[in-house]
C-alpha cells in the first residue's frame, strides 16, 4: 500500500504543517524588527543639517563703564498693604440727599467725627405737620373737657341728660 504511512513520517508531518512559525520566520522577523529599528534611530540624524550648515550668530556687544562713587540714602523702602484696624460699614437708618460728605476714602475717621450731612428740609416739614397736629389734638381735648363740664353742670341742675354727659366724656377719651 502505498498510502500507508509509518508513525515516524506521520509525526515529522504534522510538525512541519502546524501553526506555528518555524527558525526561518523567527530570523526574517528580527531582521525586519532591526531595519524598523534602525531606521527610527538613524532617521532624525539624517535631517538634521550638520554644524558646519548651522549659522552661528555673533556675540552682542557689551559696553563697560566705570564704576561709580557716591551716597546713598539709608531709606528703606517696601511694597505693601495698609488695611484698617477696625472696619465700618455704614447704613443710612434714614432716607434722604446727602448735603455733605465729610471724609474722604482712605481718612482715619475718629468717633464723633461728622461723617455726611443730610438734607433737613422734607425732616422739618414732617415735624411742623406733627407739631400741628399735636396742637389740633389738644384743642380739641380742651373742647371736650369744657363740654363735659358744662354737661355735668346741666346734669345737675337737672337740664341736662345722663346721655349727653357720658357722649361728652368719650369724646375728651377720644380726643
Amino acid at each position: 500500500m502505498k498510502n500507508a504511512f509509518t508513525q515516524e513520517e506521520a509525526g515529522s508531518l504534522t510538525t512541519e504543517r502546524s501553526g506555528k512559525p518555524g527558525a526561518k520566520a523567527w530570523a526574517i522577523f528580527l531582521v525586519v524588527l532591526g531595519l524598523v529599528a534602525g531606521g527610527v534611530i538613524a532617521a532624525p540624524r539624517l535631517f538634521v543639517p550638520s554644524a558646519d550648515q548651522t549659522a552661528v550668530p555673533p556675540p552682542p556687544s557689551v559696553t563697560v563703564s566705570a564704576p561709580l562713587q557716591r551716597d546713598i540714602d539709608v531709606r528703606l523702602q517696601f511694597l505693601g498693604q495698609f488695611s484698617a484696624v477696625e472696619h465700618v460699614e455704614l447704613r443710612a437708618q434714614v432716607g434722604g440727599t446727602l448735603m455733605h460728605i465729610g471724609f474722604k476714602d482712605g481718612d482715619i475717621v475718629h468717633k464723633g467725627d461728622l461723617l455726611l450731612v443730610i438734607d433737613p428740609v422734607p425732616y422739618e416739614i414732617k415735624l411742623s405737620q406733627a407739631i400741628a397736629q399735636l396742637e389740633s389734638a389738644n384743642a380739641r381735648l380742651e373742647l371736650a373737657t369744657r363740654e363735659l363740664v358744662r354737661a355735668n353742670a346741666l346734669k345737675r341742675t337737672d337740664a341736662g341728660t345722663a346721655q349727653n354727659v357720658d357722649q361728652r366724656e368719650a369724646e375728651k377719651q377720644a380726643a
